[in-house]
């Protein structure tokens, strides 16, 4: 990743897959904080209780996913596809045909609501493939036009009439089918791997949950608090121009780091003290002002959002695993921040005293800053930078790869590392210089040569080659390990 993919024109399938990709994530955005499912005559408190509703749905199907990988893989999740997409259609055609027939209620605005987020949240399982299936080389740019399409779709409804809105929803849900079916033909079908080797050979732990959950809290915050200063429509407009804001960011940030940005620590390092700022200003701004800090605090959260996706798909082509589980194993935490966001900022929107957004914005500081020491450092991969192979590898060195993993993780508890000699380590195992570290954890050359003498000084050894011969010791030492309850079957 870097400036070849930013100059590369994307094929038409990198283009009509990261167009489809984006209706669906636009799509449980709309759902969520929109009024797609909105009837004229509704009070604010019934729109958050479906909102709430349709995240319900979607987290019980992300759940169901990460329990239910195995049948899925060997189901197909594409099998999905047309069933959820035909689900959603009907909910919209429904909603548009109650709202013109005068049988609209709360009771039916609840229910599309539960229906159209099971059935967005089977679509984003159907799309876990789409992810888990790109390339190193147009990693970056899909996800730009994805987050671009996304952004672009928010925005454009707010200026449609609500029938017009929900025929136009039903219209994108039917392309974004389609051109998944005309992608799909090109995702090859690999080797079955289980849930449980997926788990294994993935290893993750608390820190990316940690971070995934609240990036997730501060957009349901963030947005709950705009949609109780303005209506709907307009906070979904704000919406829009934040994730349009995090693509020229995104952008910008390709360019002049050379794709080490989208490594999920980095950009943790880089947005946090942006984001204390703005919610920290946040409270005490109001009418025009206010709004464009929201719209500078989305852009914060939908970078890294967006750095979040690009990882797990990086995860994806560095690792053998399922894309359902790799899915839901990442995206329940989020779904799990936003709607804690959205139910703190209910309570700081239903509190009496003043102070509440106040102290709201302190929460949601102290949440970051939680988040900012515990999560960037340390083994997991979501947030550590991987050293980027120059090609796709394949099966058997996918598995390598989970290997070599383990054998550093083993080395490095054996000589009792520090996290962040952790990171060093990896990437010196991998046989890149210290410039090129510099560059990826984007912290000096001189901080890393510090590190990596400390790293000589614990192994006891005096070269890199020194150093990679001991992980590739430890790496023999488990896989036979691994390969000897076979050989005595």
């Amino acid at each position: 990743m870097g400036e070849d993919n930013v100059r590369r024109w994307p094929s038409s399938d990198v283009l009509m897959g990261a167009i489809g990709y984006g209706v669906v994530v636009a799509t449980l955005y709309i759902m969520l904080f929109g009024n797609a499912f909105a009837f004229a005559g509704a009070n604010d408190d019934a729109a958050y209780a479906s909102g709430l509703a349709s995240l319900a749905a979607i987290l019980l199907c992300v759940v169901a996913s990460l329990w239910g990988s195995d049948w899925l893989t060997r189901l197909g999740t594409r099998k999905l596809l047309w069933p959820s997409s035909c689900i959603l259609m009907a909910a919209y055609g429904a909603a548009a045909w109650a709202s013109s027939a005068g049988l609209a209620s709360e009771a039916l605005s609840l229910g599309l609501r539960l229906v159209s987020g099971a059935a967005v949240g089977l679509l984003m399982v159907v799309w876990s493939d789409y992810v888990a299936n790109q390339t190193k080389a147009t990693l970056s740019m899909s996800f730009v036009i994805a987050f671009a399409t996304m952004g672009v779709g928010m925005v454009s409804v707010t200026f449609l009439d609500p029938f017009s809105e929900r025929i136009a929803l039903a219209a994108a849900t039917l392309l974004s089918a389609v051109f998944y079916m005309t992608i799909s033909q090109g995702i090859k079908p690999s080797r079955f791997v289980s849930r449980k080797e997926s788990a294994d050979t993935l290893h993750l732990n608390m820190r990316s949950s940690v971070s995934y959950a609240i990036t997730g809290l501060v957009i349901g915050n963030a947005i709950c608090l705009l949609s109780r200063t303005m209506p709907l429509s307009y906070a979904l407009l704000t919406l829009g121009f934040g994730v349009l804001g995090s693509v020229v960011v995104s952008c910008v940030l390709v360019k002049l780091k050379r794709g080490s940005w989208l490594l999920l620590g980095p950009v943790e390092r880089f947005t946090f003290p942006g984001l204390i700022a703005l919610l920290l200003v946040a409270p005490y701004s109001s009418g025009a002002w206010g709004v464009v800090l929201a719209v500078l605090l989305l852009t914060m959260l939908f970078v890294r959002d967006l750095a979040r996706i690009v990882n797990r798909a990086l995860l994806a082509t560095e690792f053998e695993c399922q894309s359902c589980y790799l899915y839901a194993r990442t995206a329940l935490p989020f779904f799990i921040g936003i709607g804690g966001g959205f139910a703190l900022g209910v309570i700081a929107n239903a509190a009496v005293f003043p102070v509440a957004e106040v102290v709201c914005s302190i929460v949601m500081v102290v949440f970051l800053s939680v988040g900012i020491t515990v999560m960037p450092y340390g083994a997991d991969p979501l947030t550590m930078p991987l050293a980027q192979l120059p090609e796709a590898p394949s099966d058997e060195n996918r598995i390598g790869q989970g290997l070599w993993r383990r054998a550093c993780e083993s080395v490095a508890r054996e000589e009792g590392l520090t996290p962040r000699e952790c990171d060093i380590f990896q990437i010196l195992s991998h046989g890149r210089s210290a410039n090129v570290i510099a560059r990826e954890l984007d912290i000096s050359v001189y901080t890393v040569k510090s590190h990596m003498y400390n790293i000589y000084r614990k192994l006891d050894i005096e070269t890199q080659q020194d150093l990679i011969d001991r992980v590739e010791d430890e790496r023999m030492r488990i896989k036979r390990e691994v390969e000897e309850p076979h050989v005595r079957l």
